[in-house]
């Protein structure tokens, strides 16, 4: 039945299924495997998969057919109908552009992150950001993943390229083995350098600065 109902809506509103399946951080055949039925998505994934469609989650599950599970700007699936990307994943800047709203994610070692609130910070804090809206929020899930951080403190963080590096800032991946380096330039040669095992510095480009983002303050215990 969910494979079905997403499978109509998705051909409805001609959505290309790559975009869909990177807004929701999933690869193009997990989608394909949702909208088949080869595989049934989590309740949270779920939850993501509604809010990208701007649907009532209950519309998948329900027997009936019913638009009243639809949310009401979404009733009518016309041609013309344009959606946007899930809220919950982008940061907001507000109406003063005075405060910045930041997802929250979950360090937890998944592939997928979840984001399910966000967080509000004075915009000050990041001014030097060129690309604000490459803001992350991390909650730690692991003890000790690096000096002085708690399980649960907040990580404010942004994309490498998003923002100026100035040596030894403290950089980290994101994902199933998430680590902890520190930035190094000198003259072209541009290092992150892992000071617990120096067998696993990394040579790193600009190209490939995207995938790590630098520490910008944590919020202890949040």
């Amino acid at each position: 039945m969910i494979s079905s109902k997403l499978k109509s809506l998705i051909i409805s509103r001609d959505i290309v299924q790559k975009d869909m399946a990177e807004a929701l951080g999933i690869s193009p055949s997990r989608l394909s495997n949702y909208i088949t039925g080869k595989r049934e998505p989590s309740h949270m994934m779920l939850i993501m998969v509604a809010k990208y469609l701007q649907i009532d989650v209950n519309y998948f599950t329900h027997d009936g057919s019913s638009q009243s599970y639809l949310d009401r700007d979404v009733t009518g699936l016309n041609e013309g109908y344009q959606f946007s990307t899930p809220f919950s994943t982008m940061c907001e800047v507000s109406e003063n552009e005075d405060i910045l709203s930041i997802p929250l994610l979950s360090m937890s070692g998944k592939k997928t992150d979840i984001p399910y609130r966000k967080i509000s910070f004075p915009t000050v804090l990041f001014s030097g950001i060129k690309d604000k809206l490459a803001l992350k929020a991390f909650i730690c899930t692991a003890d000790n993943f690096f000096d002085s951080l708690k399980k649960d403190d907040l990580i404010i963080s942004v994309r490498c390229d998003a923002t100026k590096l100035e040596n030894f800032d403290k950089i980290i991946t994101h994902g199933r083995y998430s680590k902890v380096f520190y930035y190094f330039q000198e003259e072209k040669m541009k290092l992150l350098i892992d000071r617990k095992s120096p067998k696993n510095n990394v040579k790193i480009n600009d190209d490939d600065l995207s995938e790590y983002f630098k520490v910008l303050f944590v919020v202890k215990h949040y």
